[in-house]
């Protein structure tokens, strides 16, 4: 889940969005975000290892700043112990583009033919992710 649902920009036009995680009984190794977004709505998108993964391992994190597509992906070492719980994987920064006409925008999780977001849990072949909830930026 990203949260805040609906999320206001500060004052300097910039917002921080949590990816959140409710691992049920699942024990939670790994974590791959394919989220998707207005490249022409908002910009300086950073993304970063939140408390979730104790010692998380950033495997991967690729920006598309022409398409508007984050993927990323995170884990624990393999000396780690698997996580359950509820909490924050990472954290995204960014801005919205100057001068943007827009009133609002969105962050959603993609999910296209070769690639989707996926959850990996201990002793499970398949991923775990049952439901995805993305969320709407308001720019003004």
């Amino acid at each position: 889940t990203l949260l805040p649902n609906p999320l206001t920009l500060d004052a300097n036009g910039s917002g921080i969005i949590n990816v959140n995680l409710e691992t049920n009984s699942n024990e939670v190794t790994a974590v791959q975000l394919e989220l998707q977004y207005d490249p022409k709505a908002i910009t300086n998108i950073v993304i970063k290892p939140a408390k979730f993964f104790t010692n998380a391992v950033e495997l991967m994190k690729r920006i598309d700043t022409v398409n508007g597509r984050i993927t990323y992906m995170i884990g624990i070492s393999p000396t780690q112990n698997p996580v359950s719980g509820s909490g924050t994987v990472a954290q995204i920064t960014f801005s919205k583009v100057r001068g943007t006409k827009l009133e609002s925008t969105r962050i959603n999780f993609a999910k296209t033919e070769n690639s989707d977001s996926i959850v990996a849990a201990t002793g499970i072949d398949q991923s775990v992710l049952k439901q995805t909830t993305g969320t709407e930026i308001l720019l003004n």
